[in-house]
């Protein structure tokens, strides 16, 4: 437990689809419990195959390296080759970017 499940009003996991990442339903299905669309939604994602799905639901997909699974050998240009617009190494940048949204 992270302590931060009070910061959200749903959680959906691969438990909710029929279909997993990379399909794009969780994505969708997010939106649709939002009551907005892809122009108005903005995912971010830690691996290729979570990029891809929202790639795939039209959605700005921003990358995050900030994980322990993230070695820094690792080359983030996995998540701009599977389709990121952008891609951060740590919360502080990424916080500003959605900012500046």
């Amino acid at each position: 437990n992270l302590g931060v499940i009070h910061f959200f009003d749903n959680i959906f996991s691969n438990e909710d689809v029929k279909y997993p990442k990379p399909h794009f339903e969780i994505y969708f299905k997010c939106m649709i419990f939002a009551n907005c669309g892809p122009k108005n939604t903005l995912i971010i994602e830690d691996s290729s195959i979570g990029v891809k799905a929202g790639s795939l639901a039209g959605v700005k997909v921003f990358g995050l390296t900030a994980g322990k699974h993230w070695p820094l050998n690792r080359d983030k240009n996995e998540l701009y080759n599977s389709g990121a617009i952008n891609v951060f190494d740590d919360f502080k940048t990424l916080a500003l970017a959605i900012e500046e949204l």
